[in-house]
């Protein structure tokens, strides 16, 4: 039995040899069959007399007049496959529920922001877009300016606490593009009675699916991002504005 790691093994007179994990160089003469799993086999001048049954990813590499003389059958990894599959969606699922939970708690805790929000967005995609594509490229250089020269003259701390901000306003940015999606889709769909947290899960949903689709899906997601952000931003430029307004 050879298992784990990588390893080279030379087989002078072997009457059978049996493969565990790992990326495996024979070497030899075998005058039986040679079976197991691994991560990559090479047959470096090696002669097997029997069969070559193995399991990998990858295709057995013959060199030096390496040869079989029985059957070679590759099997092709299943376990691993769905243990991927099944560790995306859980990945993908947890992804679903963190992000609804904070619009939840956003809907439960400031709706009229909220709604305010995605009016601004629908209203004013481009503004949302441009502001929101400021945000995601202009706060991490303030942050690490603020950085360095909190460093030298004090206050560097507060360069760090713009990050987990920054952060913050993109995870919004993104419910705000999720809800306008959802009230989007449900009105399309004729649907005139719903709980804004069902257009909210039913948006999220949507975006989310979209972006597991390579290339397609990051950029809609980078967009949902970057423009319920600049949405948000607006939104609270705008109140500001009003307030000495008001006053």
């Amino acid at each position: 039995m050879i298992a784990g790691g990588t390893a080279t093994v030379a087989a002078p007179v072997a009457r059978r040899v049996t493969m565990g994990a790992g990326d495996l160089t024979l070497r030899g003469r075998v005058g039986g069959d040679v079976r197991g799993s691994v991560d990559r086999l090479r047959l470096d001048g090696a002669q097997i007399g029997g069969n070559l049954d193995y399991t990998s990813d990858h295709s057995v590499v013959l060199a030096n007049g390496a040869s079989v003389a029985g059957t070679t059958t590759r099997h092709t990894p299943t376990a691993r496959g769905t243990g991927a599959v099944a560790g995306g969606f859980l990945g993908w699922l947890r992804g679903l529920i963190g992000i609804f939970a904070l619009g939840v708690l956003l809907l439960l805790l400031l709706p009229r922001f909220s709604t305010r929000s995605i009016d601004i967005l629908r209203a004013e995609p481009w503004a949302s877009l441009g502001i929101g594509a400021a945000i995601l490229v202009v706060t991490p250089i303030v942050a690490l300016l603020v950085f360095i020269v909190g460093l030298l003259v004090g206050g560097w701390w507060l360069g760090l606490l713009l990050i987990p901000l920054w952060i913050l306003a993109l995870a919004i940015g993104y419910v705000v593009s999720g809800f306008l999606l959802g009230r989007l889709i449900f009105a399309r769909l004729g649907w005139g009675q719903y709980h804004d947290v069902l257009a909210l899960l039913g948006g999220l949903f949507v975006l989310t699916v979209v972006g597991l689709v390579p290339l397609i899906g990051w950029l809609v997601s980078l967009a949902a991002f970057v423009a319920g952000a600049g949405a948000v931003a607006l939104v609270i430029s705008r109140r500001a504005e009003t307030r000495p307004a008001a006053a």
